[in-house]
């Protein structure tokens, strides 16, 4: 898993710089990322948008409705649980990908 996290006790900027690194080794070398936006979910679609590439899981997805549209754009998949409260509607199912850590679900 790769990403930033606005509650992380690592500085911001720290986290931007190695999302960044890993994100651009993935272009050259594709695979499958999950991918954490937590409190971050422009800035991460921002830095996927640069770094172009396919097989982007965006995992537990809480992105409004306009960054779930870019992401779409962008290629992402969405991992999902039973927390979820978004309205995922416009996500093909294809797209959508159950996620297994929830504590209680």
């Amino acid at each position: 898993e790769i990403g930033l996290d606005s509650r992380a006790r690592v500085d911001r900027r720290l986290q931007l710089e190695v999302f960044e690194e890993i994100a651009a080794v993935t272009v050259d070398q594709p695979r499958f990322v999950s991918v954490h936006s937590s409190g971050a979910t422009s800035l991460v679609l921002d830095v996927l948008e640069e770094h172009d590439a396919p097989g982007r899981v965006l995992h537990w997805w809480r992105g409004s409705r306009a960054e779930t549209d870019r992401a779409l754009e962008l290629g992402c998949y969405f991992s999902v649980n039973v927390a979820n409260e978004l309205d995922l509607s416009n996500v093909p199912l294809e797209r959508l990908l159950t996620e297994t850590d929830h504590p209680s679900g």
